[in-house]
């Protein structure tokens, strides 16, 4: 391989090394000084040169870009040269902006929470008997809750309550599953329809003004208490004023307290067990 065209190749391995060093240079600046180098170049060319004599002869291609950076910025005034910063951040600063802009909007998101935790429409609790002594149903006074006395029998108690909600975007509701907090044995959950038809209760979509009727289920048998049992000479009893949803709105849940026709359960055997 003759001298001359190994000293080109030095020349464009150069020209490579420099071209990558102005890599952030508008493309028109960076060939125009490209095509200056490369004319110096070929004029002091020397046969024969390597790329490490090039390099100690001319300087580093990343000293040059250096060196062109420096002159570019010290012709640039203040608003140009925070006008080329903006230019080269853009994408930073819109991801910046969109991030803070988004927090209120998580935050509002985080905390919306729109069904109505107030009675507001037909509400209803029954104690239905299926074997043993009938429930009693007991009434304090003229407005005090209904109390359902449990002895000795099997049992379902049934509340009937609704998930209303009072904005105008939709929340997913659910139940919390078939363990209650304060209920002791496993419970059903069921939608009523306007004509009284029942489905099972997964999920559901509440709705503006459109209320979701849910039927809650829990069912006890009740056996006396064994004699010398001290619960045997009294009764316990649970005050039962709201029921728990899980409410979903975007990726957001929260379980919220609905209420229910407050009543009481007294206990007058041991209903704690399922059979």
């Amino acid at each position: 391989m003759s001298a001359d065209v190994t000293s080109t190749d030095v020349v464009e391995q150069y020209l490579k090394r420099l071209r990558h060093a102005l890599r952030h240079v508008r493309s028109e600046e960076r060939e125009d000084y490209l095509s200056q180098i490369s004319e110096h170049l070929e004029e002091t060319r020397v046969p024969g040169d390597s790329l490490e004599q090039l390099v100690h002869r001319v300087g580093s291609p990343e000293t040059l870009a250096q060196e062109f950076y420096a002159a570019e910025r010290a012709k640039l005034s203040r608003p140009r040269r925070i006008a080329r910063w903006f230019r080269r951040w853009w994408i930073v600063i819109i991801v910046m902006v969109i991030l803070v802009a988004s927090i209120p909007v998580y935050t509002w998101a985080s905390q919306y929470q729109p069904l109505s935790l107030e009675m507001n429409g037909g509400y209803k609790v029954t104690v239905v008997s299926f074997s043993g002594a009938p429930a009693k149903k007991l009434v304090g006074g003229f407005s005090a809750p209904i109390t359902w006395e449990l002895a000795h029998g099997h049992y379902r108690l049934s509340i009937l309550f609704d998930a209303t909600n009072t904005n105008s975007l939709p929340v997913g509701i659910s139940p919390v599953g078939s363990l209650v907090n304060g209920f002791p044995n496993p419970v059903t959950w069921h939608l009523e329809n306007s004509e009284g038809a029942l489905s099972p209760f997964v999920s559901a979509q509440a709705k503006d003004d459109v209320p979701q009727e849910i039927l809650f289920s829990e069912t006890y048998v009740c056996t006396p208490w064994p004699k010398g049992n001290p619960n045997a000479h009294g009764t316990s009893s649970t005050f039962v004023t709201s029921l728990p949803i899980v409410e979903t709105f975007w990726w957001f849940q929260h379980t919220v307290e609905l209420a229910v026709q407050p009543f009481y359960l007294e206990f007058a055997g041991n209903c704690f067990t399922t059979s």
